[in-house]
């Protein structure tokens, strides 16, 4: 009988090991199923970043909006960073490929990815743009009162008045005086001066700005006035002469309208060219001649009509 329970108590613990690790890999399962629902309830919760600088939606503030959840909503720093790599919008996260090449952004660790976002993600303007900005879109269109205040607290946040110096205040005013839009050229030379250098001063934006006008004087020195070189020979130098007459694409036609205007009919003394008269088959009162008129003969004509019809008369006579 020995032998019967030795071999009955191996089976029965062979059962028993087979169910343990049957029952080990159910709950490996379902923990990793109940995972990604709690990813996928996570990713819901937070959403999509799109970056929208225009509108301050940077990944700075998109991210301390939401890094609670990260922290609460992933027990590792892997789900972490599969959570963030899935929130980026498809063209963020494009973008991301593009600065960790050669390498995947699922290669790199959490804490590095939340840097990189932060430097690609940023403002793309200047604090002391967006501090003009601020103040010079302050007009409301059917805003109720908390609607108006509220935004006007944001805006004052976004002002970032403990970083702003009495040198800052001097050039912000400079600013706002040469808002006219026949300002243009002044204002950029004084935003691309505090670009280039954020702690400028006010002294050094005046000299910039005198250089500018300096600058933009003798540009417009003599415009529009073209002076002679007098090294050039007087054989190449150019005449001012008055535009010739336009003539006509036909030279016959031209022709005939000038013989139109300067010659006269001698059949009946018109501005028309013989040919062109409406007398041509007309006959003539005195010389019974065809082809004139009595009344606008010249004189030699006049005088040869008279000469024949006496000649007629006498031999009549």
């Amino acid at each position: 009988m020995a032998p019967t329970t030795s071999s009955e108590d191996s089976l029965m613990e062979k059962i028993v090991e087979a169910l343990r690790m049957l029952a080990s890999e159910k709950r490996d399962t379902s923990q990793e199923t109940n995972r990604a629902v709690a990813l996928t309830n996570a990713l819901t919760l937070i959403g999509t970043f799109e970056y929208d600088p225009e509108s301050g939606l940077t990944f700075q503030r998109w991210f301390s909006k939401n890094e609670h959840s990260f922290r609460t909503l992933c027990e590792s720093d892997a789900e972490r960073r599969q959570l963030l790599l899935r929130t980026l919008g498809k063209s963020e996260y494009t973008q991301l490929r593009g600065r960790t090449s050669p390498n995947e952004p699922e290669s790199l660790e959490y804490v590095a990815l939340v840097v990189i976002l932060k430097d690609m993600f940023a403002v793309s303007k200047s604090l002391f743009r967006r501090r003009f900005e601020r103040c010079s879109k302050i007009a409301y269109l059917r805003k109720t009162a908390e609607q108006i205040a509220s935004n006007a607290v944001l805006r004052a946040d976004d002002f970032e008045l403990s970083s702003f110096s009495l040198d800052s205040l001097r050039i912000f005013i400079m600013l706002l005086s040469v808002s006219d839009p026949s300002y243009q050229g002044l204002r950029n030379v004084i935003i691309k001066a505090v670009d280039d250098k954020p702690s400028v001063t006010a002294d050094e934006v005046r000299l910039v700005m005198k250089r500018y006008e300096t600058r933009t004087s003798d540009a417009k020195l003599n415009y529009g006035v073209t002076k002679e070189d007098p090294t050039t020979p007087t054989v190449f130098a150019t005449t001012l002469r008055k535009p010739a007459k336009k003539t006509a694409k036909n030279p016959q036609a031209a022709g005939r309208q000038s013989v139109k205007e300067q010659a006269s009919c001698a059949g009946c003394g018109g501005d028309h060219i013989r040919r062109d008269c409406k007398f041509r088959k007309a006959k003539c009162n005195v010389c019974r001649k065809l082809g004139h008129i009595d009344q606008s003969l010249s004189c030699n004509w006049v005088e040869r009509c008279l000469h024949q019809q006496g000649a007629r008369n006498f031999a009549a006579f």
